[in-house]
């Protein structure tokens, strides 16, 4: 496999609260997934990363989903190094990944959960935060970026053109919008 990580999946939601599972997962696992060969939910995270400019971040994937935009940072609920998982740490964490900045220091706040059925095959949990930067500081920073290779692009969006560009978005993206609130 190309990676092995410790993830959560959700195995159900009521108003009342959520009930998670840990697993080990691979490549090859969420590969199968996404195939529709297992009934998993990972439990993944997507950031409506909001600029000191008013802009989303959104970025054009890369490979299977080319062209395709999405809300960035995201990823998988990975437990490998700390069992506590906490909103800050994990827009912290991908966001250095995937657009090479420090926002440590960011309050990033719950939105809500949106189930996914065409990118990944999971549920997502919903954050949104406003960070320091302006959108110029940021398309200068992400080629640099230890994951940047996962996006051919990225864009910059008011919040009154997420609705127009939707037809351009990963489903679980266009399902994000209902959060965004500038």
């Amino acid at each position: 496999p190309l990676w092995n990580d410790i993830t959560l999946n959700l195995v159900e939601h009521t108003n009342s609260g959520a009930t998670l599972e840990t697993s080990l997962s691979h490549s090859y696992f969420t590969q199968i997934n996404k195939e529709k060969k297992l009934h998993q939910k990972p439990l993944s995270f997507v950031s409506l990363t909001r600029t000191r400019d008013n802009f989303y971040v959104l970025g054009e994937k890369s490979g299977d989903y080319g062209g395709k935009l999405m809300f960035i940072p995201s990823g998988s609920l990975v437990l490998n190094d700390s069992p506590e998982i906490s909103l800050s740490s994990l827009v912290a964490h991908y966001f250095k990944e995937e657009i090479g900045l420090d926002v440590s220091t960011a309050n990033p706040s719950y939105k809500g959960l949106v189930f996914d059925q065409e990118f990944g095959k999971n549920c997502l949990l919903v954050v949104s935060v406003a960070v320091p930067f302006s959108s110029e500081d940021i398309a200068s920073s992400w080629r640099s970026a230890p994951d940047s290779f996962e996006f051919y692009n990225i864009c910059f969006l008011k919040e009154d053109d997420l609705v127009k560009q939707s037809t351009r978005m990963l489903t679980h993206a266009k399902l994000c919008i209902r959060y965004a609130n500038g």
